[in-house]
């Protein structure tokens, strides 16, 4: 089933570049710099062991604090930035998320990643803390940014 939607999204990915003149086996400059990131503080207390199920548990609430350092996810606004990564990481969709945190919160407390609108803020407040995760494309990122670590965590694949 995977093989058949991938198959169908290449043939309409090729028609669209056919249809606006690209050309289909070069793989465009904006698909090559949006590859997704996680930023970290740089001294993160689960630094290059972070696994893709360490990331969908902390996004989840379910792994809170690791080694006596409270874990501090944040979201981004950006709703297709979000989209990706809560796809590719969480197994679930934004509205799915968002579902999931308000029934948490709700009926065992706890609290959502925060979010934020501009990059330089969540920038700050991952060095600023510890325990904070967050994600990014990886052209928003200058590569001179100060107190974070980003890392290129491989998804899992579903079973």
């Amino acid at each position: 089933m995977k093989t058949a939607l991938w198959f169908i999204g290449m043939l309409l990915l090729w028609g669209c570049t056919v249809a606006l003149g690209q050309d289909a086996s070069q793989p465009s400059q904006k698909s090559q710099n949006d590859t997704l990131v996680v930023i970290i503080n740089e001294v993160f207390p689960l630094g290059e062991e972070l696994t893709a199920r360490d990331i969908k548990d902390i996004y989840l609430g379910k792994k809170q604090v690791y080694h006596k350092v409270r874990l501090l996810p944040t979201n981004r606004s950006d709703e297709t930035l979000q989209e990706t990564f809560l796809q590719a990481y969480v197994g679930k969709s934004v509205k799915q998320f968002r579902n999931y945190w308000r029934r948490k919160v709700f009926s065992r407390g706890g609290q959502a990643p925060e979010v934020f609108d501009d990059l330089r803020q969540l920038i700050a407040y991952i060095a600023d803390n510890e325990g904070a995760i967050g994600y990014a494309w990886k052209h928003e990122l200058s590569g001179k940014e100060k107190h974070i670590r980003v890392l290129t965590v491989a998804t899992e694949e579903k079973k």
